[in-house]
């Protein structure tokens, strides 16, 4: 076997790093959505093993915060964000709440406000609206980033349309929301934002245009009580938690082994015209002298 020469390995060394550069954010997405699945799984199997009593009282005391924050107490409790802090999770988790928008095929989990950026890990409730329970008279807000190369979160939210649905599992329930209001305004507007009298609404909120970030779209969707019942949250347990192997890594690998094949072909190419260049190998003759 003929060694690989230099201009091979160049070849397939540069196709490999093309791939990689062109495949990080692929790549980047499917771990992300790998970790959120293992969020959701966890979230869902931790909910499941709550006795029936422990998970009416956590919706018993998110609803006492929602008259709480109503009434005009922000925080909902002392003062100190700690009761907020304890809403809604269960014990020994972070996760409030799993949101999934069917039309964009997106499943995230929903973490508490922590006062700092909105993580990269999924979506957050903002502390100061309504926990995402139900209920007239409330109105929750969640946000997520998105543009980012390494997660798409709510990157395609501007895709959902007036009579799209989406659905909260928390606590055990379900709620099932259908959007009607699609605005975009600037970043200091919160008017659309408030609570509205008889009404049970949610609004997904998120940066826009992708990459400029000047505006924030906001995707507002009232409750339609169908689908609503206990026990919704253990089909969160049964998902699937690893992904099977992406396309990206075939992707890769299969350019890499194809600029093998390519540069080896040119490089064999290259040896037989040099040989053909050069002409046929010339027989050296001894010298025969005469006797």
């Amino acid at each position: 076997m003929q060694p690989v020469s230099r201009r091979t390995f160049a070849l397939v060394t540069l196709v490999a790093i093309g791939a990689g550069l062109l495949l990080f954010p692929t790549a980047s997405r499917g771990f992300a959505t790998r970790d959120q699945s293992r969020s959701l799984a966890s979230y869902g199997q931790a909910v499941t093993a709550l006795p029936d009593a422990e998970q009416q009282r956590l919706l018993a005391a998110a609803h006492e915060y929602n008259a709480r924050l109503a009434r005009g107490d922000r925080d909902g409790g002392d003062g100190t964000g700690g009761s907020y802090r304890a809403q809604l999770a269960p014990p020994g988790g972070t996760i409030m709440a799993a949101l999934t928008i069917p039309s964009l095929r997106l499943a995230l989990p929903v973490l508490h406000d922590t006062g700092d950026e909105v993580p990269a890990r999924g979506a957050a409730h903002l502390h100061g609206t309504s926990l995402p329970v139900g209920g007239r008279g409330t109105h929750a807000v969640i946000s997520a980033h998105s543009g980012l190369a390494g997660a798409e979160l709510f990157t395609h939210l501007d895709r959902v349309e007036v009579g799209a649905v989406f659905t909260l599992d928390v606590a055990g329930r379900r709620l099932v929301y259908e959007v009607d209001s699609i605005a975009v305004v600037e970043p200091d507007d919160d008017s659309l934002l408030h609570p509205v009298p008889d009404q049970d609404l949610v609004t997904l909120v998120t940066c826009t245009p992708t990459g400029l970030s000047t505006h924030r779209l906001l995707v507002r969707g009232h409750r339609t009580f169908a689908d609503d019942g206990p026990h919704a949250t253990h089909h969160l347990a049964d998902a699937s938690a690893e992904p099977g192997v992406a396309w990206w890594s075939a992707t890769l690998v299969v350019s890499v082994v194809g600029a093998a094949f390519v540069g080896c072909a040119l490089d064999r190419a290259d040896r037989a015209r040099a040989r053909h260049l050069a002409g046929p190998p010339t027989e050296r003759t001894a010298d025969v002298t005469s006797p």
